[in-house]
């Protein structure tokens, strides 16, 4: 690229009553990727400025109007010497314009997430093209009405598309991946054409369903049936289990001794903890901080896990041989604080990491952090497990944490926490329920407010007793599914040809085209299976919280006794630090003395330090004894 042109910016000149100094003039250039760069000028009498200020000073802008102010104004028609700079900067600057003009539009501000999903529908929109043999950049570039229906119609039928939510987000895409071609959005009308024609068509047409889904709230007596499934119900086979959403690195973690505040003899431990890789900010959002604290119950503790999992790794720079060492230590009188810092190789590996297999076995990576899609897979998971009529998510816990910031802080401490701007509390983590009496304040009798805030949060309904897999009948029922059957016809079709081949197994002719066909609809098979059995889950869960009240109110009115109280199997389990967790979990220790207090939360960390090193190798026992 060639070297971008010098532009002087020709100051003004001062009043003939103001000391004289040689004039200055300012130089800037431009490169690719930056709009501006400024550069030294070789030019001795140019003043030269080298990095962009990013935070001005007012005062100096003051004071460099005053000074090129109307008192120091000189006319271009009257002074040549003006005039002559005046055409030179004005020529440099119409080369700037057109720089601009070839550079073209901005490119647009996606996270990385966003860029795939364009993509895809990118891939969608070329097979659809190749298919009607047309050019996809030279269609996409008309926006043709027409062809869009035709492909938007296509995605519905072939895909098997039932929300009207998510044709809406397809064409949305479609909509991104034309403006990165063109440089503008479409102006020919087609934008407003199908935003009319997809809910009076394409609606009503496929009978796409257009309800909003629930917005329910997780509190905190459902979060700890799903911690309470975790560590004592569940008889999965247990890996090392830790937990996060995204890569937190040790470096965004300090733990520090502080004084008591009702005892400044005393000292407590705290972990200041920085939320950087926020939601769509790509690492530039600002950072957020947080003080966690000892919780009373352990379950609820988000320190005694942080420094668990430290002290497993050996993240501390000093090797403390316990957790009771840590809890003892004591603050100098001339300070006010102690940090307890990790050791520099470990500030950027993950404290929260993937499992990964190797040649000894499963075992906790040493750098991949663990992804988003594993934790979100496990808390579903669990909630099947603990019996929740509804798919948890992750966002109800947010929902019922928001409505409780809502209520403590201030609505610019609320959007700074949450990282929202205006209204997007309310347009989309407000819930459905309103914890308000509104009887009261319209009868005007005494309001129970506890009363509706106790019905309001009962929105996540469960019953141990929901089915948590599927009967025999029901994944046979799964297995003759008419259009399973016909892949597995394909598939024996394609191991047939193979044979016929002279291939004796199915081994052999891997590199050949009849291979990659036979694992193609190997692959198709396992998902619509997976796919079918997840739905047949969800369908016999949905059908039995639909009927379990009309079968209990039933059995009331005909006096039916009662069955036995639902008892689930004693678990025995292979790990003892699992043992010890699951009897600790709920042990509340604000009732206890500081010594007892502290012995059982010592322990609790000890043991969820040393069960990070260890694996079950099979799945607990449940008895009956």
């Amino acid at each position: 690229m060639a070297a971008a042109p010098v532009i002087p910016i020709r100051a003004g000149r001062r009043s003939q009553n103001k000391p004289s100094r040689p004039p200055h003039r300012r130089t800037w250039s431009a490169k690719e990727g930056d709009g501006r760069l400024l550069r030294i000028s070789s030019d001795p009498d140019r003043e030269t400025v080298t990095d962009p200020d990013p935070d001005p000073d007012p005062a100096s802008d003051t004071r460099s109007e005053s000074e090129s102010g109307s008192e120091s104004y000189s006319n271009p028609d009257t002074n040549p010497d003006v005039a002559l700079d005046s055409d030179s900067e004005g020529e440099l600057l119409r080369e700037r314009i057109a720089f601009h003009k070839g550079a073209g539009r901005a490119k647009s501000r996606r996270s990385d997430w966003s860029k795939k999903l364009v993509a895809r529908e990118v891939e969608h929109w070329q097979d659809f093209c190749r298919k009607i043999k047309a050019d996809p950049d030279k269609t996409l570039s008309k926006c043709e009405a027409e062809t869009i229906k035709a492909y938007l119609e296509e995605r519905v039928v072939k895909f098997r598309i039932k929300k009207e939510s998510s044709i809406k987000a397809y064409w949305k895409r479609l909509s991104c991946a034309y403006i990165d071609l063109a440089g503008h959005r479409m102006d020919n009308g087609t934008e407003l054409d199908i935003r009319d024609w997809t809910p009076t068509y394409l609606t009503p047409t496929y009978k796409l369903d257009t309800s909003e889904k629930d917005k329910l709230a997780m509190y905190v007596q459902d979060l700890y049936v799903i911690i309470h499934a975790h560590w004592v119900e569940d008889t999965k086979a247990l890996h090392v289990r830790k937990a996060a959403t995204k890569r937190y690195p040790y470096e965004h973690i300090s733990i520090m001794k502080v004084r008591d505040v009702k005892d400044s003899n005393r000292t407590t431990t705290v972990a200041m903890v920085s939320l950087v890789h926020i939601k769509n900010s790509g690492g530039k959002g600002r950072r957020k901080k947080f003080i966690f604290r000892l919780e009373s119950t352990p379950a609820f503790c988000i320190l005694s896990h942080i420094l668990s999992i430290a002290l497993a790794d050996d993240a501390f720079r000093h090797n403390y041989t316990s957790v009771e060492e840590i809890f003892s230590l004591e603050i100098p009188p001339q300070r006010d604080v102690l940090r307890l810092r990790f050791k520099k190789e470990r500030g950027k590996q993950p404290i929260f990491r993937n499992v990964e297999r190797t040649p000894d076995g499963i075992r906790v990576s040493d750098s991949k952090a663990l992804p988003y899609h594993k934790y979100r897979d496990h808390f579903v998971y669990l909630g099947r497990f603990a019996g929740f009529e509804h798919l948890l998510e992750l966002y109800q816990v947010r929902r019922a944490s928001g409505r409780n910031i809502n209520s403590v802080l201030t609505p610019e401490e609320r959007n700074q926490t949450m990282g929202h701007h205006g209204s997007t509390y309310e347009q989309f983590y407000m819930p459905d329920l309103i914890e308000r009496d509104f009887q009261s304040i319209y009868f005007g009798t005494p309001p129970q407010d506890a009363l509706i805030r106790s019905a309001a949060r009962m929105g996540l309904s469960r019953d141990k007793r929901a089915p948590r897999e599927l009967t025999e009948e029901q994944k046979l029922e799964v297995n003759n599914d008419p259009e399973l059957v016909k892949l597995r016809k394909k598939r024996e079709r394609c191991k047939e040809k193979i044979r016929d081949r002279g291939y004796y197994s199915i081994e052999v002719a891997k590199g050949t085209h009849l291979h990659t066909r036979y694992e193609e609809i190997k692959r198709k098979i396992n998902n619509m299976t997976n796919t079918l059995r997840r739905k047949r889950l969800d369908q016999a869960i949905l059908d039995f919280h639909d009927s379990i009240d009309t079968i209990e109110i039933d059995r009331q009115l005909n006096r039916i006794s009662a069955p036995d109280t639902l008892t689930r199997p004693v678990v025995q389990y292979e790990l003892r630090e699992r043992a010890a967790i699951a009897r600790l979990l709920s042990q509340p220790l604000d009732g206890l003395d500081d010594a007892h207090a502290m012995k059982l939360r010592s322990m609790f960390i000890r043991n969820l330090a040393s069960l990070c090193h260890r694996q079950e190798s099979r799945r607990c026992k449940a008895s009956d004894e």
